[in-house]
């Protein structure tokens, strides 16, 4: 994908949970969408083109994602791991991020003396949550208080904690979905459910031709660059058009995002006076 570990963990200003719970307004569907929505995908390239509006429609759901990405500004090859766990009652995201035993190397030799007494793990896996309107920021370590849970209110905290666009994510089967090198490559189980695998290629001709800014900002932020000749893709989707598997790789760079738990995540949010504020 060509994507930096900054471009795709350090901007947007936790986007992924702002989006999923209903942050922004999103255009209301066309009537033509509603009524392809009712009707059952009865061939393969159907239920394909169906993989955008029926993300966006997710509510609750568990995504797990590895990545494997060179990074030119670290000097080295990543391999970050993201849990994200979306509920709708109440509204929340629970993220989990993990980026990797070569980050950690990374940040102690980079930081050095000035992690005396400071596990490397506790500045290289972060659990984020979005319910209410607000963000939080797990504190195990006790990096930033007593407080099990810390508040992250102000901008500059928000713009420097580990992100991902999970707006990207949406758009993304949506740009997938409308790709022109697509085909049907038989059917497979994942996790116990049956799927058509599609396997195919989007090139920069297919992200030119989303005509929706926010969208395009998004997949921007998500490839960093233009796509120099192309990136391939395999989605595993079921007869509802629901995706349960994508994989992308271009060069040494790879993703795989895993979808599973539809209509059964569920955390408990922290009580308030497990809520602290960010001393640090």
């Amino acid at each position: 994908m060509r994507s930096r570990i900054p471009a795709l963990l350090a901007a947007g200003g936790l986007a992924l949970v702002t989006t999923a719970c209903g942050g922004g307004a999103d255009e209301a569907p066309s009537e033509k969408k509603d009524e392809q929505k009712q009707e059952a995908a009865a061939k393969p390239r159907d239920i394909f083109a169906l993989l955008g509006s029926k993300t966006a429609d997710m509510t609750n759901y568990r995504i797990d994602i590895e990545m494997t990405v060179e990074d030119d500004e670290l000097e080295g090859t990543f391999r970050p791991t993201f849990t994200y766990q979306v509920q709708d009652d109440p509204k929340s995201v629970l993220a989990e991020i993990d980026m990797g035993d070569e980050y950690r190397d990374v940040v102690a030799e980079e930081m050095g003396e000035f992690l005396t007494g400071v596990d490397p793990e506790a500045l290289s896996t972060f659990t984020i949550l979005k319910a209410d309107d607000e963000v939080y920021l797990k504190n195990p370590h006790g990096i930033h208080g007593d407080a099990d849970w810390v508040t992250v209110a102000s901008k500059k905290d928000l713009e420097e904690m580990p992100d991902i666009d999970f707006q990207a994510f949406v758009v993304l089967t949506e740009v997938l979905a409308g790709a022109e090198d697509v085909a049907d490559d038989g059917t497979e189980e994942i996790n116990g459910q049956e799927t058509t695998k599609f396997a195919g290629s989007l090139t920069q001709k297919d992200i030119d031709a989303v005509d929706d800014a926010e969208k395009s900002a998004a997949l921007e932020e998500f490839f960093d660059e233009k796509i120099a000749d192309k990136v391939d893709f395999e989605v595993w989707a079921d007869a509802d058009s629901v995706p349960h598997r994508i994989t992308m790789k271009e060069g040494d760079d790879e993703m795989k995002l895993e979808f599973s738990d539809f209509g059964k995540v569920s955390f408990d949010l922290p009580a308030d006076d497990e809520i602290g504020e960010m001393e640090a």
